[in-house]
């Protein structure tokens, strides 16, 4: 884990006061992160912090992936080298 970057904690808030107005959704802070839930189920990890991989990385879950999406996102050079092989 990485410190979190300046920039990304006061985006990183801001994402945090918008998603906690959401029904059925809690915050926790845990390991310099703020982690999202949604109905008792994690669905995004916010830095506070600490960050993963990168100063400015945030986690989020999806329940699918749908098609094509995972090789086209893979292959966008923008994206390159951010995956998690696990």
């Amino acid at each position: 884990m990485k410190p979190a970057g300046e920039a990304m904690r006061g985006w990183a808030e801001a994402l945090a006061r918008e998603v906690e107005q959401w029904q059925g959704v809690t915050l926790k802070h845990a390991f310099g992160m703020r982690l999202v839930y949604r109905n008792g189920v994690v669905f995004a990890a916010l830095p506070k912090t600490r960050a993963l991989y990168e100063e400015d990385a945030i986690l989020l879950k999806f329940l699918s992936e749908p098609g094509r999406w995972p090789n086209g996102l893979r292959q966008n050079p923008a994206l390159r080298g951010l995956w998690n092989s696990a």
